[in-house]
């Protein structure tokens, strides 16, 4: 009877203690996992950061590159300005001239029209 006795409270123990290290590897585990989250976490967190200053980077280069593009047709139309004005002074026929006085007048809206976006930009 106490050999039964003995093997019944020695199996008991073997169980108790098969049961508590269950239980710490499982906790231990469980740390781990945790521990892993809150680093992907932070690195989600950095990549967020970064993805938000390159979107205003982006932003601000393409409002640059629609000013450039702004001040480029300005330059342009002043160009063709400058020529319908030299042409007009080696015109000799009417018809011509007519046609180059008209647009000379659309290419100086044109200039204005650029004038007053390049303005909008400056604010």
């Amino acid at each position: 009877m106490k050999k039964t006795n003995y093997l019944i409270y020695a199996t008991l123990i073997i169980i108790i203690f098969a049961l508590l290290y269950s239980i710490f590897s499982k906790n231990n585990n469980l740390t781990k996992a945790k521990s892993l989250i809150n680093d992907v976490n932070k690195e989600l967190n950095m990549l967020n950061d970064s993805l938000k200053k390159s979107q205003k980077e982006l932003i601000s280069i393409q409002k640059k590159i629609e000013i450039y593009d702004n001040e480029l047709n300005l330059l342009k139309n002043e160009r063709e300005l400058m020529e319908f004005e030299e042409k007009i002074k080696n015109t000799k026929n009417k018809i011509e001239l007519e046609s180059l006085k008209i647009k000379i007048k659309e290419t100086e809206e044109n200039i204005e029209h650029l004038k007053k976006i390049s303005k909008k930009f400056q604010l």
